[in-house]
């Protein structure tokens, strides 16, 4: 599992099967949900993160990069696929 704990989750790719079951073609799962910016957006464990600012979310991997690239204390605009539906979420990235 692939750890963004700089916003407060963990995530893990998607087979081929669960982008089928979930109707996505892109994104990471998230397994887990800590308190931190991620839950304070509204984040919620099960949900599919596909968008980044903009940027498609395609492995765990590339989340890692973005996520280390993002500037402390900006906000950011997030894609998530809930219950089949996407919703947008405002992630305010900490200072560390």
């Amino acid at each position: 599992a692939a750890n963004g704990n700089r916003i407060g989750i963990d995530i893990v790719d998607l087979e081929e099967v669960d982008k089928r079951r979930l109707e996505v073609n892109k994104g990471v799962l998230i397994s887990q949900v800590y308190a931190g910016p991620a839950r304070e957006a509204g984040v919620q464990r099960g949900d599919v993160l596909t968008d980044i600012d903009g940027e498609a979310i395609d492995s765990a991997e590339q989340f890692e990069r973005l996520v280390a690239a993002l500037p402390d204390g900006v906000s950011v605009h997030i894609r998530v696929v809930r219950n089949k539906r996407p919703q947008y979420l405002a992630l305010k990235v900490p200072v560390m």
